[in-house]
């Protein structure tokens, strides 16, 4: 690795090209995006529910459906942000897959939200 070059590699076998952390996880969640079913788990999607009721317990105080802005870190197709869209003025969802944000993106669309409300 270069001096310059701060990103973590992963560990590969002998005689096999390095790939960076980054680069493995944008191929890892395009390929879970395209193949879909992402939302379709039903652990997952309990799990989300929880850190989304745990979430909004712990702030109940700080959110404000007119002023409030959130921020989605690693948004995936917005699960998350579904859940806590009540609360809040406008979710920004950020992702280092495109076709994660894509998935977030048009379904958004497609549940009739304006990009001014949520958008990824």
């Amino acid at each position: 690795m270069d001096d310059d070059d701060d990103r973590s590699t992963t560990p590969t076998p002998k005689g096999k090209q390095s790939i960076h952390v980054e680069e493995a996880n944008i191929v890892h969640f395009d390929r879970i995006a395209q193949v879909g079913g992402y939302d379709d788990n039903p652990i997952a999607d309990r799990v989300c529910q929880q850190i989304a009721d745990t979430i909004h317990d712990e702030y109940e105080d700080e959110w404000d459906e007119n002023e409030t802005v959130m921020l989605d870190y690693a948004c995936g197709t917005g699960q998350m942000s579904r859940r806590l869209a009540p609360y809040v003025k406008k979710i920004v969802g950020v992702d280092i897959s495109q076709r994660m944000v894509d998935h977030y993106n048009q379904r958004v669309f497609n549940q009739g939200i304006s990009e001014e409300e949520m958008h990824a």
